[in-house]
């Protein structure tokens, strides 16, 4: 019995969609581009596509670009405002447990001499609201945000920071990098009011390699590539309408059973915490305090006395795929970033595991995953005693 419990690093695709996708493949073959009726047909439907995202974000006022994913969406935000700042004296914030995504480029624009600040965080992966109100100045140009954290499936109090932002330096742009969010929690931009939001189809059954940026209509940003002028002179390229399609059929499907998966991904979450606890002891829960402050299909646990990247393995060979945090850093197995920005100690952090799940996981899965998980750190416990 194969058991996949690393959906935060990618979902299986839906066969609803892998069905718009092969449709799509066989309907909308020309190029967008093309002044034929096949090529307008195509980028008809890539404009319905388009239409139907903004609308399940909320998104009057904004307009929205088709991107190879959200890595390609904050980096054309973060790398095309350093390029469009005019001031050198500009400032640049950022939270301290972004996806490498974010940090990697606020890391660069750092090197080349930006003065950028890393935001601090609770103990339970909030953003702390004083240290970002503090570090707000005339100068600040750009704050990136995350809306759910990756590897804790924390919720950032995002309107909150917005209006304080708004407050305090209403010229200040913001970014939210909603991966995480988008079809698990409601994400109006009308609510949150960012000035960009990025999200990705892998994420919620969806295909890979597709991505959207939202932008404020008033706010566009700069191109990241450009060529042949595709996607409003914003991101040229050949649109891959197949997976266009595939992206807003895994949306639509997403926010149709918000509500009913919400309420079952809990009922997943709390039976698989108590079989945790009865069966492998030792367990640390790592989320946030409330559960309006977390989303339930990101459960991250730090079992004592064991090692996450060998628990990991061992798992694996029983079929079973957890994760030891991100997985989308190249296979790499440093210590999380989040963690340590949360000042966990470093025996919780050894000893971290990601499972995340969607709501068709079945009770029989769930006692494999904790009987097994009960066997291997019973094992390692006992070598580690010697």
């Amino acid at each position: 019995m194969e058991i996949y419990l690393d959906h935060a690093s990618t979902t299986p695709i839906h066969p609803l969609v892998m069905n718009s996708i092969n449709q799509s493949y066989k309907m909308y073959y020309a190029n967008p581009s093309s002044v034929h009726e096949a090529g307008y047909q195509a980028l008809n439907r890539i404009e319905e596509a388009r239409k139907n995202l903004l609308k399940l974000l909320d998104g009057s006022g904004y307009d929205l670009i088709f991107t190879s994913g959200a890595t390609e969406a904050n980096n054309t935000i973060i790398n095309g405002s350093y390029v469009q700042a005019a001031r050198k004296h500009d400032s640049w914030l950022c939270s301290a447990i972004e996806h490498p995504s974010v940090l990697k480029p606020y890391e660069l624009i750092k090197s080349k001499g930006a003065q950028v600040r890393f935001l601090s965080c609770d103990s339970s992966g909030l953003i702390r609201l004083d240290d970002l109100e503090g570090a707000i100045t005339p100068e600040t140009k750009l704050i990136s945000l995350m809306h759910v954290n990756n590897e804790t499936g924390v919720i950032q109090p995002i309107e909150h920071a917005v209006t304080m932002i708004r407050n305090l330096n209403p010229k200040t742009r913001i970014h939210v990098d909603g991966v995480q969010a988008f079809g698990k929690i409601d994400s109006s931009l009308k609510k949150m009011d960012p000035d960009y939001y990025s999200i990705s189809a892998h994420k919620i059954g969806g295909p890979r390699g597709m991505g959207a940026l939202i932008y404020r209509k008033s706010k566009k940003p700069m191109p990241l590539l450009w060529g042949g002028g595709q996607e409003k002179n914003l991101r040229s390229g050949t649109e891959n309408t197949p997976g266009i399609v595939g992206f807003e059929t895994a949306a639509i499907l997403r926010h149709q059973s918000l509500q009913q998966n919400t309420s079952l991904l809990w009922a997943v979450r709390h039976q698989m915490i108590r079989q945790l606890h009865d069966q492998v002891g030792g367990i640390k829960l790592i989320e946030a305090d409330t559960e309006a402050e977390q989303v339930p299909g990101i459960l991250l646990i730090s079992v004592d006395g064991t090692r996450s990247e060998v628990i990991l393995r061992m798992l694996s060979d029983d079929h079973i795929y957890v994760s030891a945090g991100s997985a989308c850093s190249s296979r790499k197995t440093a210590a999380s970033h989040v963690l340590k920005a949360m000042s966990l100690d470093e025996q919780t952090i050894q000893g971290a595991l990601r499972i995340s799940f969607d709501e068709t996981l079945t009770a029989r899965q769930i006692d494999r995953f904790t009987q097994k998980l009960a066997n291997h750190t019973h094992q390692m416990r006992k070598m580690i005693k010697r």
